[in-house]
């Protein structure tokens, strides 16, 4: 059967796969009812739905003294698995940095869709080392309005233990909250300029986010970070 050979993709094997369709096909039922549809021996049933059952996709029920075992439902399954990939966007860019620290050489990530830009922006700025300097330069008020509350939590903590300096354009509003938090400068530039475009740079990572793409570009390069921290320390420096 085709669709059994495509659940394989999603982490489980063939058997596997041929007793979740069995489970799902009878609404659910007993393991003898179930090792029957899926032409499999009872015995070697049993140990496949408990395989199932830890990953998800299948689930115990009693029916007075009867024990059923109910399928997780597609829509369910789905859900499941865009967990586990929110999950896995949430270290991904931990992951990378811990890569690229190995290797010894300059590390690209690219970053697309909102979720992943405030999973790499939280990764970055999450406990910094004391006394580390973050810059950002370009309108911080684009992720305010993107990540409201979030992204005010993040900069709020990082904020107690590290300097933040915000380059940003006058027409852009920083969240009220870092007006009032210490460790925070607030430098503006020109109207008229740019506001498309914003940088982060700490703990040697370049963070390029494109406002209007939503995309970005994290470049974990401490050559390339120090290059752009001495470029934003020569306009901050100038005003």
């Amino acid at each position: 059967m085709l669709i059994s050979s495509q659940l394989v993709q999603f982490g489980l094997n063939e058997k596997e796969a041929r007793v979740y369709l069995a489970v799902l096909a009878l609404g659910g039922g007993s393991v003898k009812e179930i090792a029957a549809a899926a032409s499999l021996h009872r015995v070697s049933s049993y140990d496949i739905l408990e395989t199932l059952k830890t990953k998800g996709f299948v689930s115990d029920s009693k029916k007075g003294a009867r024990r059923l075992v109910l399928p997780a439902e597609p829509e369910e399954l789905l859900e499941m698995l865009r967990g586990k990939e929110r999950a896995f966007v949430q270290i991904l860019p931990e992951l990378n940095a811990i890569r690229a620290k190995e290797s010894g050489r300059p590390r690209a990530s690219y970053f697309e869709g909102d979720e992943q830009i405030l999973a790499c922006l939280t990764a970055i700025l999450k406990r910094p080392a004391a006394g580390q300097e973050i810059l950002i330069q370009g309108p911080l008020e684009y992720l305010s309005v993107l990540f409201g509350q979030k992204l005010k939590t993040v900069l709020s903590a990082a904020a107690r233990n590290a300097r933040i300096k915000i380059f940003q354009p006058k027409q852009s509003a920083v969240p009220p909250e870092l007006l009032l938090t210490g460790g925070v400068e607030i430098k503006t530039f020109a109207d008229g300029a740019p506001s498309n475009h914003l940088d982060l740079i700490a703990g040697g990572r370049l963070l390029s986010i494109s406002t209007d793409k939503h995309t970005a570009l994290l470049i974990e390069d401490r050559g390339e970070a120090e290059n752009r921290i001495y470029l934003f320390n020569s306009l901050w420096n100038s005003l």
